[in-house]
């Protein structure tokens, strides 16, 4: 009988479902399992017995990875439950894949990148009511990395001329937080700030300095961060993604934070006319396959023609009326 037979999650992979998957992958997708597992899947449902998890339970393991990684990592991480519970089912551990009746994940196709109007202006909404605001807005509006707009240095900016210098970037190394001035693929550069960015990024700079007067001797002038946390340092990886968490029922779209806003303001440039070698340069790829993706996009949203860019040619617009 099944209901007599008592196995925990974590033995069922250790002892049978490992070595079943191992053998029926190559290359480094073994790799990518063990790192699921160990990351995603084991943290929740370690001790649980295998003939007691649902498809709720799934739903509610996929839920939480909405905010902390990408679509293509849940769809991996369900992936490998279904493996795991199809084996179980064919050995008579269970008798029912639950992994058959979980939702299905939601996941954006390559022609709907962008973010329509109303989604857009959503997300900007609830950005507002963060402390991160500043951070969130700028990062959604420039399309840059995580990486990048951790590492920003406020001694780059150029106000007169509106650009900023990029230059080292934020990466974790061994559960430490370090800045550096290389990260894996990511290009030094110089790029023109956006209008529509640029009041997020000087009311950051108030904020900083606020934060340099409140610290006194405490201040860390070691990175010279735009964005920091109270001391100078940077800012908590850990608060970004619980933030972001913690916005999501009210941001009513699927966004993971870089990704998202990279993807979106990729899609929305090509729409505008801009080049695909200047969106290449812009957000630091090495080359214009990079970009391919937000080109075969182009023109899918004409409805959503992006709100901060509109906001931006109404800003320069009053900006030359108030110079006549």
């Amino acid at each position: 009988m099944i209901e007599t037979i008592r196995i925990t999650f974590r033995d069922f992979w250790e002892f049978s479902a490992r070595e079943a998957i191992s053998a029926s992958v190559s290359g480094p997708c073994m790799t990518d399992y063990e790192r699921l597992m160990k990351s995603y899947i084991l943290p929740e449902w370690n001790g649980m017995e295998l003939r007691f998890i649902s498809s709720a339970d799934v739903d509610r393991l996929l839920l939480k990875t909405v905010s902390g990684c990408s679509d293509i990592t849940r769809c991996s991480i369900k992936a490998v439950l279904n493996k795991i519970f199809h084996l179980a089912q064919v050995k008579g551990l269970i008798g029912k894949n639950p992994v058959e009746d979980a939702m299905k994940v939601r996941i954006r196709p390559s022609d709907r990148f962008a973010f329509s109007e109303e989604e857009t202006v959503r997300i900007l909404k609830a950005f507002e009511k963060s402390n991160l605001n500043n951070l969130f807005t700028f990062q959604f509006l420039t399309g840059l990395s995580r990486a990048e707009v951790f590492g920003l240095r406020a001694g780059g900016i150029d106000l007169s001329a509106k650009t900023i210098k990029i230059d080292q970037f934020y990466r974790r190394c061994e559960d430490k937080t370090v800045i550096s001035s290389s990260f894996q693929n990511a290009v030094k550069r110089e790029i023109a700030i956006p209008s529509c960015a640029m009041e997020y990024l000087l009311s950051e700079l108030v904020l900083r300095e606020e934060k340099r007067k409140n610290a006194g001797d405490r201040w860390n002038n070691l990175y010279d961060l735009v964005f920091t946390n109270r001391y100078g340092g940077p800012v908590s990886l850990h608060i970004y993604m619980k933030t972001i968490k913690s916005l999501q029922s009210e941001l009513g779209v699927n966004y993971s934070g870089c990704s998202s806003g990279q993807r979106n303001f990729g899609v929305m440039a090509i729409s505008n006319g801009v080049s695909a070698v200047d969106l290449q340069k812009y957000l630091g790829y090495r080359t214009t396959q990079s970009v391919s993706c937000y080109c075969e996009s182009k023109g899918v949203h004409t409805e959503s023609v992006d709100l901060y860019y509109e906001r931006m040619r109404q800003k320069e617009e009053a900006e030359e009326d108030e110079d006549f």
